[in-house]
């Protein structure tokens, strides 16, 4: 495998109306992905950075608007492995999704460990 992807990965058989007539399958109504409890230690790095400095229990937000790779922390959470599955779903779907696309990536801390949750408009 390479270790560049993440091992998530979604066939088209993993998700309700995809399989033979994926095509015919309507995703608009999707509105979030949530990642719970991470563990990979590249996404955690990535957040790890992101909220230097912050109280870990606020929930901070990115989005695409903000090309600041130094504070927008969006493409790089998008790339991690813990992100590039949901990218995945939403570039091998367009129609699916209906003009739909990420818009914000949030992240908090529950319990000690990190979520962060994809936006779709």
């Amino acid at each position: 495998m390479d270790t560049n992807q993440s091992a998530l990965r979604w066939p088209p058989s993993a998700l309700p109306g995809l399989g033979e007539r994926a095509e015919e399958a309507d995703f608009s109504g999707i509105r979030a992905f949530f990642r719970r409890e991470i563990e990979n230690p590249e996404t955690m790095e990535i957040l790890n950075e992101a909220f230097k400095g912050r109280e870990i229990t606020e929930t901070l937000e990115w989005t695409p608007d903000d090309s600041s790779t130094d504070t927008n922390a969006f493409w790089a959470l998008l790339g991690s492995p813990n992100g590039n599955g949901v990218q995945w779903l939403a570039t091998e779907n367009k129609v699916s999704l209906k003009g739909k696309g990420i818009v914000m990536i949030k992240a908090t801390t529950i319990n000690g460990m990190f979520t962060m949750w994809m936006l779709f408009e």
